[in-house]
């Protein structure tokens, strides 16, 4: 399982918390074990594990709350994921100048960062130059 996976069950849980199809005692055990199934996943990620522990006692009173704090919690829950997505999975360097030139590296397009420049990388897309190229192909490819 990758990080992204693992964000994702975390907001499936959330979604089954919400459609009420656990009962409100069983939500945090089985949230806490599903972090606890994925720790070597968190470990990983600097920061991620004490992040996730304050996710975790977030939860911890969730069934001693009334109904419509609780259903607050979990839509404040979704939002929490995001921002840990976007920390994470996200990974934007420094933009060294605002005119960029063809010849700059992939991981300075906003958005890209080193994690998706290493896939682009694959594809044979080094710098911003290549990204030309590489669409020209697949618009030729698509035409046929």
């Amino acid at each position: 399982m990758h990080l992204e996976d693992y964000f994702n069950e975390l907001e499936s849980h959330l979604k089954i918390g919400l459609s009420k199809k656990i009962s409100w005692k069983n939500f945090f055990p089985q949230l806490y074990e599903l972090c606890k199934k994925n720790i070597n996943i968190i470990e990983k990620e600097k920061g991620l594990k004490e992040k996730i522990g304050s996710f975790l006692a977030y939860y911890k009173p969730i069934y001693a709350l009334p109904d419509e704090r609780k259903i607050k919690r979990i839509r404040e829950g979704f939002k929490l994921i995001e921002k840990l997505k976007r920390q994470y999975l996200i990974d934007e360097p420094e933009v060294p100048h605002k005119d960029l030139p063809l010849k700059t590296d992939i991981k300075f397009i906003k958005g890209v960062g080193n994690k998706r420049a290493t896939i682009m990388r694959e594809l044979g897309i080094n710098n911003i130059e290549d990204t030309f190229y590489f669409f020209q192909e697949i618009m030729k490819i698509g035409a046929k």
